[in-house]
This record gives structure tokens, C-alpha cells and sequence, in this order.
């Protein structure tokens, strides 16, 4: 939990004194400042707890517009959040798979096979251990091939029928594609 405090006097003479740059809301208290688009988000900035006023307050607060209400009408929730596998809501409404199940991903991203959760494309089959999809679809390579983009003008494909690399990289001694198939000489 960060605050960000501008003093206009010293300590000893402060007493409810502080001005908040314009990026930033006062608490009610007057004595700590905190970013704007956290008031109603569901996580208490101000020791006094007045960036979370009662929830009759907040169900009637707007969202800014790249952020959308949870089911529970009290939080924002930034939309690039949605669907990632992480609660932001309380209510953890930003994650329900019949919600999910019905949102589309942000240009860039894609579906995981089981329908709930968006990954940048650019993580399809990465060759990590890490998954970013529950279902690990990101990694499996039928899938991959089957959601696997159109290469460039002028790109070869690698093997794996996924991944693709100009031609210059081709039996340069680097391996460019996750199979190394760029560095067979046999092809």
C-alpha cells in the first residue's frame, strides 16, 4: 500500500494540510492522497477508508471507460484484467467462466481451448514450462498449430508448423525455430 503525500509545512506545524497533484484524490481525513482510479476499487488507500465510502456510494460511482463494474456493483476492474486467471473482484466475478466464456479477448490475444481465459498470441507454444491457460492449451502443440497465425511475406515456417522466421535466418548457425528445424541441413 503506497500513499502519496505532498507536506505544503513541516510536520511539526502540519495539521490536516496537504495538497494531492492532480492525478491523485484527498482522503477524507486530509492527510494522505491516492490514485483516483482506486476510489470504490474494493482496496483500502486512506487509513479512514474513504476511498471506499459505503456501497450505496460506489454502486452509484462510474467506472472510467476502460474499466467495467463487478457483479457486485461496488468495484472497477481495469478490462485488460478480465478473464486473466487472477480475482480483482471480491465477488470474483471478473473470473466467472459463464462471463468469460462470453467475453473476446483484446486484439492480440487469444482464446484458451476451454474457452475462458485470454493470452497474448505471442505466447502461443513459447517453449516455456509456463503455462497462462488453466487448461495448458497455450502449450499444446495440436492446439497451437490450429490457432497458429499466417506467416509474413517472404517468412518460412518452421516445422512445428507454428512458429515463423525470415528465410536470412535460415542454417545460420543460431536457432531460431523451438525445434531447431532452421538449422537442419538436410531441408
Amino acid at each position: 500500500m503506497s500513499f502519496y503525500i505532498k507536506p505544503k509545512c513541516f510536520i511539526l506545524l502540519c495539521f490536516k494540510v496537504y495538497e494531492c497533484t492532480s492525478e491523485l484524490a484527498k482522503c477524507a481525513d486530509g492527510l494522505q492522497c491516492f490514485p483516483k482510479e482506486n476510489y470504490c476499487d474494493g482496496s483500502i488507500d486512506c487509513y479512514d477508508g474513504s476511498d471506499e465510502p459505503a456501497s450505496d456510494t460506489c454502486k452509484d460511482f462510474k467506472c472510467s471507460s476502460d474499466n467495467v463494474k463487478c457483479k457486485n456493483n461496488i468495484e472497477c476492474v481495469h478490462q485488460d484484467d478480465l478473464c486473466d486467471v487472477y480475482d480483482q473482484c471480491t465477488d470474483k466475478s471478473d473470473e466467472d467462466s459463464v462471463c468469460c466464456s462470453d467475453f473476446k479477448c483484446q486484439s492480440g490475444y487469444i482464446k484458451c481451448r476451454n474457452n475462458v481465459q485470454c493470452f497474448p498470441i505471442e505466447y502461443l507454444c513459447a517453449e516455456t514450462d509456463t503455462a497462462f491457460c488453466l487448461d495448458r492449451s497455450d502449450i499444446n502443440p495440436e492446439f497451437c498449430r490450429a490457432n497458429s497465425k499466417e506467416c509474413a511475406d517472404g517468412e518460412i515456417k518452421c516445422k512445428n508448423g507454428i512458429h515463423c522466421i525470415p528465410p536470412k535466418n535460415l542454417c545460420n548457425g543460431i536457432v531460431d525455430c523451438p525445434e531447431g528445424s532452421d538449422e537442419d541441413y538436410s531441408r
